[in-house]
């Protein structure tokens, strides 16, 4: 069997962790590019001669990022769960079991086993 090299290990667990997390982002991005683009003020760029790109980029994406934004934030603590038992199947180490030492650490006397 060939070993990986450092690059190569990190495939499978990065794609392990990332799709869980990509999928609801993306479906949320995708609605509210939507719905931003049916507004007001996108038209008016467009009646204004702004070019698709700048439209796209500049007055939807800027205003679609929100709600991605807050969702990404309540998935950070999915992320870090994720990223624990990624982790411990792939044999690695790093924020995940950095996490779990933390808390380990910071849990009362009383809990300890």
């Amino acid at each position: 069997m060939i070993n990986p090299s450092p690059l190569q290990g990190l495939i499978l667990p990065v794609i392990t962790v990332a799709i869980p997390i990509s999928a609801p982002l993306a479906q949320i991005l995708l609605r509210s590019i939507d719905q931003i683009s049916t507004q007001p003020f996108v038209a008016v760029a467009r009646a204004k001669g702004a070019s698709a790109s700048r439209v796209l980029w500049r007055h939807v994406m800027r205003n679609a990022l929100l709600p991605v934004l807050n969702v990404a934030g309540l998935l950070l603590g999915e992320l870090i769960a994720g990223a624990l038992i990624t982790e411990t199947v792939f044999g690695l180490s790093g924020i995940g079991q950095l996490t779990q030492q933390a808390v380990n650490n910071q849990m009362s006397p009383y809990y300890r086993r």
